[in-house]
């Protein structure tokens, strides 16, 4: 960095080597190949200044009387003489090939029409670098009127004036420093401040630097608003809350009961225009939130810094807390039935159960509901005629005194393979006159129970289909109960599709009709008693057809089999060689059949070992 001391020692040196030279030469270097006399010449440019700027330099001079063109040397050192480096038409000379802290030293000479040069101007130093002034960092925003000035430029410079307009002519130059204090003008709005720089040798900056900031010294809500300004929600409902500022970039926040909820005005949470000074939030309510008339509190810092007052919502806020769920377990009672169990709700203010069912994975308040109780301790149910393997889905719903509700997790079952139903008994058939006879019979428990269906013989002909389970009889009418006999039975149906069929029961017409035959207590045919033989008096039926021999191992003619079918009327013995006879029991019926189909069973007789 060269000094003016520097500057004036190389005046010195330049001003003794000029005398030295004229001694021994006894001529001038200022005018190059003269063709005037001396006397001629154009006069040295007066007036020369010098402004700086960013690696820019402009000269700036009077005009000079016959000049038509004007030359401009430089140099960038203390030791070489200057050289001629540019010319020009005007009086101004704006040098862009320079480099920032770096001292150029310039002199300008006027040159006339006939080429002849002028004594060259004064020699003079100057040196570029960059100028900028940034209020409080270069802030976008403050809150007060006293702020802070950065200032920069090159180390050359001594003096800035400031102004909060940009004519600076009229401001006093200032000692030059990087920092400095300054008061904005009142009111708030955008404020700007404009400098100027000199350097010690009196060379200004080319352009007025500025930087602006806008003055925001207030803040203010204009209204806090919770809902539609008067809400009653549960813990996990979703609720608006607003606070209206009306400025935007600034931070917003609602206090509720304990709860600190940011708001936003960058269109996300909830806030549908960014930038509108409104500030909202879609608020899911945490679920352990549980309070009376609670006041929304907003609160507003904006961009500049300024803490609005606190301001609280008209409308107040209840927020009631659902009671907890229960754990729910579901386990495969049979084919058609579900058993549910659940833990016991623990809210104070219970008011039912309820159980909803779905055949998918969905289940909810509107899926079937199944079972409803109002006693807490009620924590069991059996879900009943359901279809066969079959997956269903259960939720259990809490439901408390204020509507509030808690839905369990979904558990899920799988009911049983369809299995046929038991079959149940039919009593022998009583008359109720001429023409009418009555059929009842043992109730299904079928749990998928769909109907029983009865038939008649002759021909095998369905009379009737009941659905009700505990319909277990029925009257057949419009019989020939003296010339006519006939054969009853009950098949159970599920709503899987099976079913099963009764014991056969008879009506034999009292005009002639069959009758049953007489069997004797049976017989073991053989001393280790491996057989025995059933005997029993010959039919008389016209239109026989065949005996037929059953046995059971009690005495329900409805567990009996079909041991023997023999179709001679005279052949009235059976040998029975399949059982156990040293040790169990067995009854024995012989039925008589006619060629229409119709039969009557004897009485049972028992074999005893």
């Amino acid at each position: 960095m060269h000094t003016f001391r520097q500057f004036l020692y190389r005046r010195l040196g330049l001003l003794l080597l000029s005398t030295a030279a004229l001694l021994l030469f006894s001529c001038s270097r200022t005018i190059d190949r003269p063709t005037k006399p001396v006397i001629d010449a154009p006069a040295t440019p007066a007036g020369v200044t010098v402004a700086i700027g960013d690696r820019t330099i402009r000269l700036s001079w009077q005009d000079t009387e016959d000049a038509v063109r004007y030359r401009v040397y430089r140099v960038s050192n203390t030791v070489d003489e200057l050289r001629l480096y540019d010319s020009t038409s005007v009086t101004t000379y704006t040098d862009h090939n320079v480099s920032n802290g770096v001292n150029y030293f310039y002199q300008v000479a006027a040159v006339d029409a006939a080429g002849l040069e002028g004594v060259r101007s004064p020699e003079i130093a100057a040196q570029a670098g960059v100028f900028s002034v940034a209020i409080d960092n270069d802030k976008q925003y403050t809150n007060s009127r006293t702020v802070s000035l950065s200032l920069t430029a090159p180390s050359t410079v001594s003096a800035v004036r400031l102004a909060s307009t940009p004519t600076l002519s009229d401001r006093p130059w200032l000692p030059y420093s990087s920092s400095r204090s300054w008061e904005l003008s009142s009111g708030d709005g955008e404020k700007t401040v404009y400098a100027e720089f000199r350097d010690a040798s009196g060379a200004t900056s080319i352009d007025i630097v500025s930087d602006d900031i806008i003055l925001d010294t207030r803040a203010v809500i204009d209204s806090v608003v919770v809902g539609g300004d008067s809400a009653e929600l549960s813990a996990g409902d979703t609720v608006m809350l607003l606070v209206a500022a009306g400025e935007a970039d600034g931070k917003a926040s609602v206090q509720v009961a304990g709860f600190s909820v940011d708001c936003y005005d960058d269109a996300t949470h909830g806030d549908n225009v960014a930038g509108d000074g409104l500030y909202r939030r879609a608020w899911e309510i945490p679920f352990d939130a549980d309070f009376e008339s609670q006041a929304a509190v907003g609160r507003f810092t904006d961009r500049a810094g300024n803490t609005a007052e606190n301001r609280s919502s008209q409308g107040l806020l209840t927020v009631r807390r659902a009671p907890d769920p229960v754990t729910v377990f579901a386990f495969s009672e049979s084919e058609a039935r579900i058993g549910i169990s659940w833990t016991q709700s623990e809210a104070g203010d219970f008011e039912y159960y309820r159980l909803f069912r779905s055949t998918t994975a969905t289940v909810n308040n509107h899926s079937t509901m199944v079972f409803s109780t109002g006693s807490k301790t009620t924590t069991t149910y059996a879900d009943t005629g359901l279809t066969a393997a079959t997956n269903y889905y259960y939720s259990v719903w809490v439901y408390d005194q204020t509507g509030l509700t808690a839905a369990s997790p979904i558990v899920s079952a799988r009911t049983d393979v369809n299995n046929a139903p038991e079959a149940v008994i039919v009593s022998e058939p009583t008359d109720i006159g001429t023409t009418q006879l009555k059929i009842t019979w043992t109730a299904s428990t079928a749990e998928d129970f769909a109907s029983y269906r009865l038939k008649r013989s002759p021909g095998e002909k369905l009379i009737s289909i009941i659905s009700s389970r505990t319909q277990t009889e029925y009257t057949d009418d419009n019989l020939d109960l003296e010339n006519e006999s006939y054969q009853y039975w009950v098949e159970v149906w599920d709503r899987g599709g099976l079913w099963t069929t009764s014991n056969i029961v008879s009506w034999t017409a009292s005009g002639g009709g069959l009758e049953a035959v007489t069997v004797t207590t049976p017989q073991p045919v053989d001393p280790d008693t491996t057989s025995v033989r059933i005997s029993w008096s010959p039919s008389s039926a016209s239109n026989f057809q065949s005996y037929r021999v059953f046995r059971s191992p009690d005495n329900q003619r409805g567990n009996a089999i079909l041991i023997g079918i023999i179709s001679t009327r005279t052949e009235t013995q059976y040998i029975d060689g399949n059982g156990d006879f040293t040790d169990e029991t067995y009854y024995y019926w012989v039925a008589v059949f006619d060629n229409d189909g119709v039969s009557v069973d004897s009485d049972p007789v028992a074999w005893n070992p």
